[in-house]
């Protein structure tokens, strides 16, 4: 087991790391030693973020003091070189929380191939979590093959487009694009005005190497054009050829006539050299800081990424991340575990503290119109677009390799084909043949 976390990591570094973070038992155990020593003790590890970590901590604390059978310890998880490290550390120094949060579904595919973390389907307090936090539609995204459920998903981020509605308006358009052909029109009126400081339609760096920016651009648009077709299944891809195509073609087009901004900008839609980019709910607040006189629904706005033709369903990717329980524990700790977790959403207001320390909507069907939201999203009236979009969201590929497929994707073939060197036909070939020995060097 974990043969393959070994491969990365360095031992000495996982003691410096984890000298300040696997502390002791709380001072309370002293004073009622008879007591702690009759109840079940499990570790949660929080993000590595301040705000997270402070809200875990008053929920356990809320949690601890609600009921005397289990005693959560709340931990941060170390950040150095990252979180993913920081656990595949752990796992190795058998010092792994008995939970944790800020697990995506790429990395939960790793943790999962080395029966890591448990399938949380199988607890039977599983199904009624997801009926209790309204998430049957949420959690479909996340299943994994065979129909296993490793992560609770905790908040989704289900990816719009930000658009310049007040330019929309000067070009003569009344509502926001919502397909290929649309943006063409928009494209087509843009280029005949020279008043106007805009210049693109479309502003996203199609040409980065990064492997996650995949996620905001191929594979944001491929959800959509497949109608949320996976795009790997268990080890296999499986990806709708013609959805892929569509997507290409349409990033190629955008080039070819000069509507799409292919290299990174700062801000391309803000200082108005773009009428849209991918945008994340993170940036809200920036925005509104940074951009004073933009105001919400009278300069800019959101909406889901274009569609290849008119009727098809809403899809997006969901940049998202969740809650695992971790294998080594004891059956008395996972049941304490699920217990923890369905108090923390029923009781604890969870969803609520949550959205309010991170400004992310949490990962229900039921996000944008929840009885208990109303009064946030009064206060957070842009927020709420994305927290109608989480059921059209797709979360990363649930396959351990997944950096290394996404790397290829740009590697092989969006990159090429955006700098003229490949056809979209051809980009998409090579894409596949690349992915398809990536895959194979794992059967």
């Amino acid at each position: 087991m974990l043969n393959s976390f070994r491969k990365a990591l360095v031992i000495l570094l996982c003691v410096v790391l984890f000298g300040g973070v696997i502390g002791c038992a709380p001072e309370e155990e002293e004073v009622v030693a008879d007591e702690v020593l009759e109840k079940v003790n499990i570790v949660f590890w929080a993000a590595p973020d301040a705000a997270q970590f402070a809200l875990w901590g008053r929920l356990g604390e809320d949690f601890n003091e609600a009921q005397d059978k289990i005693y959560v310890e709340v931990g941060q998880m170390p950040e150095m070189p990252s979180s993913e490290a920081g656990i595949l550390n752990a796992l190795i120094l058998d010092a792994a929380p008995t939970l944790s949060e800020n697990i995506s579904r790429g990395f939960a595919a790793q943790l999962a191939g080395d029966a890591a973390i448990i399938n949380l389907a199988e607890h039977e307090k599983f199904r009624d979590l997801v009926a209790m936090r309204n998430m049957a539609k949420t959690i479909k995204g996340w299943e994994f093959a065979g129909g296993h459920q490793y992560v609770l998903p905790l908040y989704s981020n289900s990816m719009l487009n930000i658009w310049r509605i007040d330019i929309l308006e000067e070009l003569g358009f009344d509502e926001i694009p919502a397909t290929y052909e649309e943006i063409y029109q928009v494209a087509r009126v843009l280029a005949e005005r020279d008043d106007l400081e805009t210049e693109f339609v479309y502003a996203t760096n199609f040409l980065s190497p990064n492997w996650w920016d995949r996620w905001f651009d191929f594979l944001k648009y491929y959800n959509h054009a497949s109608q949320g077709a996976p795009f790997i299944v268990g080890g296999e891809l499986v990806a709708n050829d013609q959805a892929a195509i569509e997507v290409l073609t349409h990033f190629y087009t955008l080039s070819t006539i000069e509507a799409g901004l292919v290299m990174g900008a700062i801000d391309p839609v803000q200082t108005g050299l773009a009428l849209t980019s991918g945008f994340g709910p993170w940036g809200i607040g920036p925005l509104q800081e940074e951009f004073p006189e933009l105001v919400f629904g009278e300069h800019w706005d959101f909406a889901l990424p274009p569609a290849p033709r008119e009727g098809m369903e809403p899809k997006t990717f969901a940049d998202t991340k969740g809650i695992s329980i971790y294998a080594h524990a004891s059956e008395e700790e996972i049941d304490a575990a699920f217990t923890f977790i369905y108090w923390v959403f029923a009781e604890g207001c969870g969803d609520l503290r949550w959205m309010e320390t991170t400004k992310m909507p949490p990962a229900r069907d039921d996000a944008g119109t929840k009885e208990e939201f109303v009064g946030f999203f009064e206060q957070n009236p842009a927020l709420k677009r994305y927290a109608a979009a989480i059921p059209y969201g797709i979360p990363a590929m649930a396959h351990p390799r997944m950096v290394d497929i996404q790397i290829a994707m740009g590697d092989y073939g969006q990159i090429p084909m955006m700098m003229g060197e490949l056809s979209p036909e051809e980009a998409w070939e090579a894409m596949k043949l690349a992915i398809e020995e990536i895959l194979e060097e794992e059967r």
